[in-house]
């Protein structure tokens, strides 16, 4: 096999006037992030650093290319969860956005690492997603649906069909979170002018 050996596990459609967008936050992450057991099954002790999420520098790259060359009115991306996030299991969606490849901040906050940890790569994930106008970033993980809006772009957590109570609980109303709903469910989106 010649080329990037892409194994199908990253993707994009136009249907009508939208693009979506698949994006995979496993397959480049070379070393284990978190510590313990949390996904289960992994031997491996983990780093306990949120920069060892990664989409890579080839699917960056091809994010990057695909929603550029997009004259799509409305732009979808999918992917479990994000990289960075607002702990090293990469948990919430935009109150985890500015953090590390995603958002170029430190798990403190308050340091730029994105340029010395991402050297050669145009801009934070986040950023990409601003520049180029997505609509919104639907993920899962979490198990608990939240409606959130940062820089414009909605951040849906979606729900977890099937499973019992209220997800984790990780999400409560206010700030960029304006709408948090318990567990389990479905995800129905329509399109609007607007997005409220």
């Amino acid at each position: 096999m010649n080329g990037d050996q892409l194994h199908e596990n990253y993707y994009a459609w136009t249907w009508g006037d939208a693009l979506f967008v698949v994006i995979d936050p496993f397959w480049y992450t070379m070393t284990k992030p978190f510590v313990g057991n949390i996904g289960g099954g992994e031997p491996e002790a983990g780093t306990g650093d949120r920069w060892d999420w990664t989409l890579g520098q080839t699917q960056y790259n091809w994010l990057r290319q695909t929603l550029e060359n997009s004259t799509a009115a409305y732009k979808f991306v999918f992917a479990h969860h994000m990289t960075g996030g607002s702990d090293d299991y990469v948990r919430k969606g935009a109150y985890g956005a500015p953090y590390c490849e995603w958002g170029g901040y430190d798990e403190n906050g308050a340091t730029w690492g994105f340029d010395s940890r991402h050297d050669g790569w145009y801009a934070t994930v986040r950023q990409l997603l601003v520049e180029t106008k997505v609509s919104a970033f639907f993920h899962g993980h979490d198990h608990q649906y939240a409606y959130e809006i940062l820089d414009d772009v909605i951040y849906q957590s979606c729900a977890s069909g099937g499973f019992t109570g209220n997800g984790f609980n990780l999400y409560s109303e206010g700030g960029n979170t304006l709408k948090v709903l318990p567990s389990s469910d479905h995800l129905r989106s329509t399109r609007r002018s607007r997005y409220r």
